[in-house]
């Protein structure tokens, strides 16, 4: 920026001069072309800042909108809870699996048991909770998982994803 003072418009009221004018419009037009430049680059810099580095979406969002989805509807009652796998869904490199948890039994505050695949563990929060996995795809289709209902150790379990239906293209190469 100059250290010049801008010219006062009103004063060029007075003048009779057209050079005072032309070079007084022509100082305005160029302060707001740059102005109006800098602006411009800053809007492109947040567009181009949304295209490359988007929100990260969630576990839920991504199974929901995958290509490849399988439902599956599969139910399983453990302890005091009834977990069913609604959805099977490619997720490139690895399988999102969507369960929703909700108590077995009527009434009562009930403590869900942990599920877990390959270290990846989650807790039924509350009735009708969605619980979402993100796994390794597994070579022959089948998942090994531990179910730990509240008072009791692991216990182990098979989820054979060919029996459930889930095309096979989701874990072969």
């Amino acid at each position: 920026m100059s250290e010049e003072r801008p010219l006062d418009l009103r004063s060029l009221a007075n003048v009779d001069s057209p050079d005072a004018v032309r070079s007084a419009l022509r100082e305005f037009r160029r302060r707001a072309l740059t102005r109006y430049i800098w602006v411009g680059i800053g809007v492109a810099a947040l567009i181009v800042a949304a295209f490359l580095y988007p929100p990260e979406r969630s576990l839920v969002a991504r199974i929901e909108t995958a290509d490849e989805r399988a439902l599956v509807g599969y139910s399983v009652e453990v302890g005091a809870a009834t977990w069913t796998l609604l959805r099977v869904a490619d997720l490139g490199d690895s399988l999102g699996l969507e369960w929703l948890v909700w108590p077995a039994g009527a009434g009562g505050r009930l403590s869900f048991p942990t599920v877990a695949f390959a270290g990846v563990s989650s807790d039924g929060g509350g009735e009708g909770t969605l619980v979402p996995f993100e796994v390794e795809p597994p070579a022959d289709g089948t998942l090994e998982g531990t179910i730990r209902t509240p008072g009791s150790g692991p216990e182990p379990f098979v989820l054979d994803l060919r029996h459930l239906g889930v095309p096979a293209r989701y874990w072969e190469p």
